[in-house]
């Protein structure tokens, strides 16, 4: 199956759902025995305060266990 997010954040799930959530937060995205995806979600000036990606962390297994995190390099869009 596919699974889709984008934006602030906007989700298709494998079963085909689209559920949208605004809310600040840490989320599994997937989250199984061999493949762990977590997203990060937090308000920024640019969506007038309501939650958008601003990280994700990507593990496990299929990968050696290493983990692999993607954000904005630019402080002012969430980044580190």
């Amino acid at each position: 199956g596919t699974c889709l997010f984008w934006g602030d954040p906007h989700v298709q799930t494998f079963d085909g759902a689209r559920p949208s959530f605004y809310g600040d937060g840490e989320y599994w995205i997937v989250k199984n025995d061999n493949i762990k995806i977590q997203g990060r979600y937090m308000g920024t000036k640019y969506t007038l305060g309501l939650a958008s990606t601003q990280k994700v962390a990507v593990s496990g297994p299929f990968i050696g266990n290493h983990k692999i995190e993607v954000e904005p390099m630019q402080k002012e869009f969430g980044g580190a």
